[in-house]
């Protein structure tokens, strides 16, 4: 079965989605931020690689973006979800409604570095961001899915006689 525009997930559910993955991962950060800091306390390390006095540097930068994009990568990779779309009940696929491949989702990981991404969801008339369209996925409803997948296999199954 093909995807078309009535099974993508509605901009509300992106933006919520992309809201709830955020607050996730700002939280799993600041757990690995104080385990660190008491791990080197407790060890009687002076500095901790996560420490919130650098919240505002490059190497901070470096590691939230590398430590985001990891966990986007792993998510989608083995469950087709984040966090934000398991509560929203959308999911990635391929134009023919099947699991995307590694490649695919490190194309659609690696295309959210691209600068003010999150932007090209706000052109006129386009309903898949770049990370998306250049990844050639879809995120897609996943009960309006499960309904046009029963529909379709409803349909196959008409005029097929069991003898």
């Amino acid at each position: 079965m093909l995807i078309n525009k009535t099974l993508l997930a509605t901009g509300n559910k992106r933006f919520a989605n992309y809201i709830i993955d955020t607050i996730f991962y700002f939280i799993i950060y600041f757990f690995i931020n104080i385990t660190s800091l008491l791990s080197c306390r407790w060890f009687n390390m002076e500095e901790s690689f996560f420490h919130f006095s650098d919240i505002f540097t490059f190497k901070w930068f470096v590691f939230w973006v590398f430590f985001w994009q990891l966990l986007y990568f792993l998510q989608e990779y083995s469950t087709q979800r984040t966090l934000g779309k398991y509560i929203t009940g959308t999911k990635v696929v391929l134009a023919t409604g099947l699991k995307p491949g590694a490649e695919f989702i490190l194309v659609r990981t690696l295309c959210r570095l691209i600068p003010l991404e999150a932007l090209s969801f706000g052109e006129i008339k386009v309903e898949l961001g770049y990370h998306d369209s250049i990844s050639k996925t879809y995120v897609i409803d996943v009960k309006k899915f499960e309904i046009a997948l029963l529909l379709d296999n409803a349909f196959d199954e008409i005029g097929t006689v069991e003898q």
